[in-house]
């Protein structure tokens, strides 16, 4: 198997989000007045997966009557990847490998691409999988399938995925509170 170049596997997914995205303008607009981005909300507030993954990509390529926001993006994608969407967990992992809308990491980007493609014989999450561990280190390897295991337990897909995500990214650290220098500080305290 050759596994594709980094800037090839931007391309591929790009061309998959702009093909999601040409299918998602063709279904709304034989629903005449609605725009691809407010009949994909409207089903995505309702839970359907299939319209989760649409409307992250009308977020990312910023298409449809939706302003290009990797944030919403990243929110939809997780959305329906929550729900076992292979396509959800496919372009959320994608985002993650590149940092887009999330925090980057590749851990979490391995984990995503491996539950992809258990949930179907999908070559391109495979080879995105592959990719990605290319540059990752064994213990790396070893705790994104660690994560895979957690995140494929019914009803912790969330939960683990925020578990993983404050270990990439803590948040902001408060300093710590100020020394006092005089008695007069301490009374103030």
């Amino acid at each position: 198997m050759t596994l594709p170049k980094p800037g090839l596997a931007r391309s591929i997914l790009s061309a998959i989000l702009l093909l999601a995205c040409l299918a998602s303008a063709t279904f709304a607009l034989a629903g005449n007045a609605d725009t691809p981005f407010s009949r994909f909300r409207a089903e995505a507030m309702r839970g359907d997966a299939d319209a989760q993954v649409s409307l992250g990509a009308l977020y990312y390529e910023g298409a449809g009557g939706a302003p290009q926001d990797n944030k919403l993006a990243a929110y939809w994608y997780r959305q329906a990847a929550g729900q076992g969407h292979p396509n959800g967990q496919l372009f959320l992992g994608a985002m993650y490998e590149q940092g887009k809308g999330v925090p980057h990491s590749q851990v979490i980007a391995y984990a995503l691409y491996n539950l992809s493609t258990s949930a179907f014989d999908y070559p391109l999450a495979g080879e995105f999988r592959a990719h990605v561990a290319q540059q990752m280190s064994v213990t790396q390897i070893e705790a994104g399938q660690a994560l895979t295991k957690k995140l494929a337990i019914p009803g912790h897909f969330h939960e683990e995925l925020d578990r993983a995500q404050r270990a990439v990214n803590p948040g902001p650290r408060r300093p710590a509170p100020a020394q006092p220098d005089t008695p007069r500080d301490w009374i103030r305290l």
